[in-house]
């Protein structure tokens, strides 16, 4: 499928149909899709998120169907767009959404550190983990793309809680993850790994609009922290002691950096609200290293026998 893009411009649009004849909307953006229900000409069905779909046949809308039922997907040749009069969501509404968004991509973004640790392990143990790989890697995507959005959007203003002097981090931890799963952070870097956005509110005059444009991802992130979670217990269960291990690895590393950092004066502002998931990252950089090490160990014996 081709890739989903946004455009503030299609942002908090009413949908309805343009022809007398009506419209279909889909579960997703072509004609081979399953159709969801019918749009009456001039009667609004949904409101638009701004994401989108630049298909061969035309460009597919997202709209956030009304009364809360989910999302379709409806083409541009048949769909009439109309700039709304009303204010359907408050500022408060908006807000608490974007909060907790960013809330739930912090914790995922934790959850997927300590999950990457028992992955590597796993790995070299030499344990079949290529089913959790995969959901880690459409976790970590997703993750990816849903800050790549609240960065790129120009809806929202945010801040991140990163610092410098963590390059050495940034570029091990990025290079691991292409390695390992062939994911290339671009763009933005790599802010959703070390330093997810830990503050995104509406620019002026912007708040139902913001509220429409991340809906979507909101949900989605929703589905994804219960999923990073259950995966993160699965693998503890499949070695328990190495994750008791990383645990207690990981927080010692944790209070160890930090310490440092508030003595040296290194990381300040913002970077403390997200201390436990950059010193995480941290830990993950340094256990991989020594996973590294050791497999490089064992094969240097395996050599001289």
């Amino acid at each position: 499928m081709a890739e989903l893009l946004f455009n503030r411009d299609y942002v908090n649009l009413i949908t309805t149909a343009k022809s007398q004849s009506g419209l279909n909307y889909r579960t997703g953006p072509g004609t081979s899709y399953k159709t969801i229900g019918t749009g009456a000409y001039g009667k609004s069905f949904g409101r638009t998120s701004g994401n989108y779909y630049k298909m061969s046949d035309g460009i597919w809308y997202q709209v956030i169907l009304n009364g809360d039922k989910g999302y379709a997907y409806v083409r541009d040749d048949v769909t009439k767009l109309v700039v709304p009069k009303d204010t359907p969501v408050s500022d408060t509404e908006s807000k608490k959404l974007i909060d907790a968004l960013v809330n739930n991509d912090i914790q995922i973004h934790e959850s997927l550190i300590r999950t990457a640790n028992l992955l590597a392990t796993a790995k070299a143990k030499g344990s079949g983990v290529s089913a959790y790989e995969e959901k880690y890697k459409g976790l970590l995507t997703r993750l990816i793309r849903r800050q790549e959005k609240i960065k790129n959007s120009k809806i929202l203003s945010w801040k991140t809680g990163i610092k410098k002097g963590m390059d050495k981090l940034v570029e091990g931890f990025k290079t691991y993850v292409l390695v390992n799963w062939g994911i290339y952070i671009k763009g933005i870097g790599a802010v959703p790994i070390v330093a997810v956005v830990v503050g995104a509110v509406a620019g002026a005059g912007l708040s139902v609009a913001a509220y429409f444009a991340f809906r979507p991802e909101y949900d989605e992130s929703k589905t994804d922290l219960k999923l990073s979670k259950e995966l993160e217990d699965i693998l503890k269960k499949v070695d328990p002691v190495t994750a008791e291990k990383i645990k207690t690895d990981l927080e010692k590393q944790v209070d160890t950096a930090y310490n440092k950092g508030k003595t040296a004066g290194t990381f300040s502002g913002m970077f403390n609200v997200i201390k436990p998931i950059a010193f995480a990252a941290l830990g993950f950089w340094g256990v991989t290293k020594l996973i590294d090490s050791q497999t490089r160990k064992r094969a240097a014996v395996g050599r001289c026998k």
